[in-house]
């Protein structure tokens, strides 16, 4: 199974991705299919001991997958610090896992962070604005999903790329333009 036609490689290494939400049993699956088809080097938030517990009950394991616990207090430390720094104190809670997860790309610990299985989509939006920005240049905000259609005889590609444009409710044309360039130059970069 491969989702990613050509999955990016970043001198022969993969990328490190932060799954957030590992409280939840689909984000541990997930993770361990992704390790299992060296698609990323995969990084859970949590308690080994419970993240374990969780794999064995869904016949997974956690070898070969990192986990770091981010209520431990040296990265609580850090977390707070830089919240501080930024002013985002009273508007972000340095144990929120979305947070976490942004805090270790912003800090070129990691080269993307997941998050939404279990998380509402403005919350993660607004973690990530704050944390993380827009790319430069950017000048309207959405989302893109990838969608693997393996075997269907109705679609040329076996991942379709779905620009989301449910960030702004009711884009101006110019938007919309911007969305699918921004969309097409992102699926170009995942797809190859």
């Amino acid at each position: 199974m491969s989702v990613l036609p050509n999955p990016p490689r970043r001198s022969g290494k993969l990328p490190r991705v932060v799954l957030c939400e590992s409280f939840d049993q689909r984000v541990v699956r997930a993770a361990h299919v992704l390790n299992q088809h060296k698609l990323a080097q995969v990084v859970l938030l949590g308690d080994y001991e419970e993240l374990e517990r969780v794999a064995v009950g869904y016949r997974t394991d956690l070898a070969g997958i990192d986990v770091l616990n981010y209520e431990g207090e040296e990265i609580q430390t850090q977390i707070q610090a830089q919240l501080a720094a930024l002013g985002l104190t009273d508007r972000l809670d340095a144990t929120d896992p979305v947070v976490a997860g942004a805090w270790l790309v912003r800090n070129g610990l990691a080269d993307a962070v997941v998050a939404g299985a279990a998380t509402t989509p403005t919350h993660v939006m607004r973690v990530y604005l704050r944390l993380l920005g827009v790319a430069e240049g950017c000048q309207t905000v959405s989302g893109l999903s990838l969608v693997s259609f393996e075997n269907c005889e109705f679609v040329r590609s076996p991942v379709v790329g779905l620009a989301d444009v449910s960030v702004v409710p009711e884009p101006s044309v110019a938007q919309l333009a911007g969305i699918a360039i921004q969309s097409a130059a992102s699926y170009e970069r995942m797809t190859g």
